[in-house]
């Protein structure tokens, strides 16, 4: 069990997207969907521009990893689809002549080459989602999932579970709303409606 620690630089509900009964990190973050393996642990931080520095905005335990491909293609996450869900992260579709993107209020063409470079889809069945109601983290806990720039890794060992067993202290799910809101009349393809919505 590993640990991937980064700055949620926009809370949207979108990346991560913690509703429709499992939280998911579709887009951004391209090496730690790329790299994580399940019963891996991802922890999202705030920023003083958001929340608040090193509080915990979520965190989650990997449960399974899919495919880009086949979660913009499978049933099972239709519901996660932008057109069903308006924060929806199920954006990407593949047909015959390659990656389609979805309408949605997030992310445009531009966002493309990043998002796909991740490849997989995080899939957690065990979450926390604080959002806007951020907690504040312990400085035992928060001395090493700190971030400065980019994301941490931290490998296997006491601090993991350590953190592991700090999290089950929380009810599993939802516990507050995202930071930021969402205006669905702004649904569209192409050009760039939320500027900077991944840290990178």
């Amino acid at each position: 069990m590993n640990v991937f620690s980064y700055v949620v630089a926009n809370d949207y509900g979108f990346a991560p997207n913690p509703y429709g009964g499992v939280l998911t990190l579709a887009t951004c973050k391209p090496v730690i969907r790329r790299t994580a393996r399940v019963g891996d642990i991802i922890v999202g931080l705030g920023s003083k521009r958001t929340v608040g520095n090193d509080k915990l905005v979520y965190a989650g335990i990997i449960s399974e990893i899919v495919t880009m491909k086949e979660y913009g293609e499978s049933e099972r996450f239709a519901n996660k689809r932008p057109e069903n869900m308006k924060s929806g992260d199920c954006i990407y579709y593949w047909d015959e002549s390659g990656i389609n993107l979805r309408p949605n209020p997030i992310h445009s063409n531009s966002d493309i080459a990043t998002d796909t470079n991740g490849k997989n889809v995080l899939v957690c069945e065990e979450f926390w989602y604080f959002g806007s109601r951020a907690i504040e983290i312990p400085p035992t806990i928060l001395d090493f999932v700190k971030v400065i720039r980019g994301h941490r890794k931290i490998q296997e060992g006491d601090n993991a579970s350590a953190l592991q067993s700090y999290l089950y202290n929380f009810k599993i799910g939802i516990d507050g709303e995202p930071f930021h809101s969402i205006k669905k009349e702004k649904r569209h393809c192409g050009t760039k409606t939320i500027k900077n919505n991944c840290a990178r």
